[in-house]
């Protein structure tokens, strides 16, 4: 009966965890896409919002939403700190910027059920509300706004509908942490931003 020689039993060895480890890591890495990719629950929406809504009245400008290398987070950084703060490290950094959000949100696969808006108004009412329901938003979902030409400048969270209408909470210069009506153009009449993108399971 013949032995294997040392090498050769070592050199099995080897092979043996290397694909033991290979396996580790795909495991590992099939169960962290799951995590990011799997649906919000409930609760995790309603905390999302709860704890946006606390700051409410933070100045714009706040310390509070600073971002790593660029200084005041503004808008996207009271969104990412709201995120980061409920949901972890892992799911909740979704970027410092609007334009960083938006790209690491599309490669998450977040806006899966395809909501872009257009000028073309099949979005929202003749008010220019956003029509949420139809839209299948939910609370906690991401809503970017840009001028007619240019990256994304400005993100709001959608916090549900009152009174029929639907309404979010975002950071802006005009005062700060604040809700308003979730409409398809904000900011001035003669340089609105519109709405480009609703990404519903961040």
């Amino acid at each position: 009966m013949r032995t294997c020689r040392p090498a050769r039993r070592r050199k099995r060895r080897a092979v043996c965890v290397v694909l033991v480890l290979a396996i580790v890591v795909g495991v590992i890495s099939l169960a962290t896409h799951l995590r990011m990719t799997a649906a919000l629950s409930a609760g995790q929406r309603q905390k999302l919002v709860h704890y946006a809504e606390s700051f409410e009245g933070e100045p714009y400008e706040s310390a509070a939403f600073t971002c790593p290398g660029i200084g005041p987070g503004l808008c996207a950084g009271y969104v990412r700190r709201v995120y980061l703060d409920t949901l972890g490290k892992k799911r909740g950094d979704i970027g410092r910027t609007t334009a960083e959000q938006m790209q690491e949100l599309s490669a998450r696969g977040a806006n899966g059920n395809g909501v872009y808006l257009t000028a073309s108004g099949i979005r929202y009412d003749k008010s220019g509300l956003l029509q949420t329901k139809a839209m299948g938003m939910q609370l906690g979902d991401l809503i970017y706004y840009q001028e007619v030409s240019g990256p994304a400048r400005h993100v709001g969270i959608y916090i549900g509908d009152q009174n029929g209408e639907p309404w979010m909470i975002d950071n802006n210069a005009n005062g700060g942490v604040g809700k308003r009506k979730l409409t398809f153009t904000i900011g001035r009449a003669d340089d609105p931003y519109h709405a480009v993108a609703v990404y519903c399971n961040p």
